[in-house]
């Protein structure tokens, strides 16, 4: 018999051996395919043996239907490039046209449809041609971006294997459409692990998305829940219960009256058993705070904490939410912690007599020095109210901080501040501080240390700063005698969108000062956002 006919497995040469362990096969492939699909391509159709593999490859993750849709025969499409790619259908598939299709649908694990993608008439048809098809019947991953009210077909790409659902709606998408996709999969048998939905915040979900939202949370055992549109009462206790959550995020808090009923039962009970990231939008710490009382009794394992906050602060509530939080009994296992505050922009502004009792001052941070093994400390806050002497303190009281961001409404450290966090913080790896050069003399003896007094920080986020041109070479050599890490970076301050940029033209200045620092470095672009991703 010839060896072609033979097979791979009645050889018995050492490298067709190996080319019948499957896992050496997908291995080879995947590092074919590591540059894009054309390798892999042409790996499928050079060997049998990679035949299988290489198909795999080529449609396991996919984000248009086009070339799915070019496995039908060429007179029922015709291909039209009018920008975005657009293919039109000349005709409907006849049943036994379906089989090159579906067979390659079938090796679909993840399908992200992009908003520049118009498929158009063709989801009609597949519909209305197979109305009960799960195109991917082995999908794992589906990331939905919307364009032309197109979500209304996203349920002919859900299955029972899925684990992952991604939905971004339009603006001005009706959420109709995306309360039909979460019932399809709220009451589908698929094993979902993780959902992620980011709606506009100035649109109304209403009662049918958030119904769909409670039959989704109450139905599946999630891990990952992401979503910033406001659930009842009865949904955030069925989320509170789910035993493998943990990582929530979005949780939008808007109605005082509702939460002190609902955290008062939380206390009661199980809550948030196995949450390790937590974050939460609210309007008023005054209710907020019971979480973190609820959390401190059964959630053990909470390492990351963000709270965002639609209303001024009021710095008697914020100090005594920092102190539940420094009160937790397992403080070992809390390293991240993010306070971030922006006002409405139709709230009126508040008036100089009462802005006392919003600012957010040293006292009110100081219960958070009870954690001991706190990493990561964010606060970005118009009412945020610290000196040099209060950052100096506060790194004396948190030495083994990796990150510190501390983002104030207006310029009030200085470049001693800076030497401060540089001195007494060994393992810092990120410096966040919106500075005023001026007001510090480059001359001033803490720029005299020898060799740099710190070599772990290897990115400095204060690029927002003003920085005049003829004190560029000055604060280049203070902060050279501060900083000796090799791959030093500068970069922009950015925590959240809805933080003001105004200050991106000090850019130039910080990249002309980290040239003087270490040439050959760039200022780069930063997204820190911290827990709030």
């Amino acid at each position: 018999m010839a060896p072609e006919d033979t097979g791979i497995l009645s050889c018995n040469s050492p490298m067709q051996r190996c080319l019948a362990i499957p896992e050496v096969v997908q291995s080879i492939v995947r590092y074919t395919a590591r540059d894009g699909k054309k390798d892999a391509v042409a790996l499928s159709i050079t060997c049998r043996s990679f035949h299988d593999a290489a198909q795999d490859a080529i449609w396991g993750n996919i984000t248009t239907l086009f070339d799915l849709l070019k496995c039908f025969p060429e007179d029922m499409w015709h291909a039209i490039d009018l920008g975005p790619k657009f293919l039109r259908n000349l005709r409907p598939p006849a049943p036994h046209e379906w089989e090159r299709f579906l067979s390659n649908a079938a090796r679909v694990r993840s399908f992200k449809h992009l908003s520049d993608c118009h498929h158009g008439h063709w989801l009609y048809i597949i519909a209305i041609c197979r109305p009960t098809l799960d195109i991917f019947p082995n999908i794992r991953h589906l990331e939905w971006h919307e364009t032309g009210g197109e979500l209304w077909h996203a349920h002919l790409f859900t299955s029972r294997n899925l684990l992952t659902l991604v939905i971004t709606p339009e603006n001005d998408e009706r959420f109709e459409r995306v309360a039909s996709v979460v019932n399809s999969v709220a009451y589908s048998a698929c094993p979902l692990r993780e959902f992620r939905l980011q709606a506009d915040e100035d649109c109304d979900p209403g009662e049918e998305l958030q119904h769909a939202l409670t039959a989704l949370i109450s139905a599946k055992d999630l891990e990952v829940y992401d979503c910033n549109v406001e659930l009842g009462p009865k949904a955030i206790n069925l989320l509170a219960q789910i035993p493998t959550l943990k990582t929530a995020k979005g949780i939008l808090l808007q109605r005082p009256v509702q939460w002190r009923y609902i955290f008062q039962r939380l206390s009661l009970g199980v809550c948030f058993p196995s949450i390790e990231v937590f974050q939460m939008n609210v309007e008023d710490l005054a209710y907020a705070h019971l979480f973190a009382v609820a959390a401190r009794s059964t959630s053990r394992n909470l390492t990351d904490l963000t709270v965002i906050q639609r209303e001024d602060p009021v710095e008697e509530l914020a100090h005594a939410f920092f102190r539940e939080l420094g009160n937790r009994p397992v403080p070992s296992n809390f390293r991240k912690f993010s306070y971030l505050t922006h006002r409405d922009k139709a709230h009126p502004k508040i008036s100089r007599r009462h802005r006392e009792e919003y600012d957010i001052v040293f006292r009110t941070l100081a219960p958070l020095f009870a954690l001991s093994h706190l990493t990561h400390l964010h606060i970005v806050s118009d009412h945020l109210k610290l000196d040099d002497d209060d950052i100096h303190a506060l790194v004396l009281a948190l030495p083994q901080l990796e990150s510190l961001l501390l983002r104030p409404g207006f310029y009030c450290y200085t470049l001693v501040g800076v030497a401060h966090a540089a001195r007494h913080l060994p393992r810092l790896r990120e410096l966040g501080l919106t500075i005023d050069v001026s007001t510090c003399p480059p001359a001033s003896p803490l720029a005299a240390p020898a060799p740099p007094c710190n070599m772990t920080c290897a990115t400095l986020d204060f690029a927002n700063s003003p920085l005049p041109a003829e004190l560029v070479r000055d604060v280049a050599c203070f902060l050279g005698a501060l900083f000796g890490h090799r791959e030093l970076e500068i970069a922009l301050f950015k925590l959240h969108d809805f933080l003001d940029m105004e200050n991106f033209a000090f850019k130039a200045a910080w990249r002309s000062c980290l040239e003087h620092m270490r040439p050959g470095r760039v200022v780069r672009d930063a997204n820190v956002h911290g827990g709030c991703q």
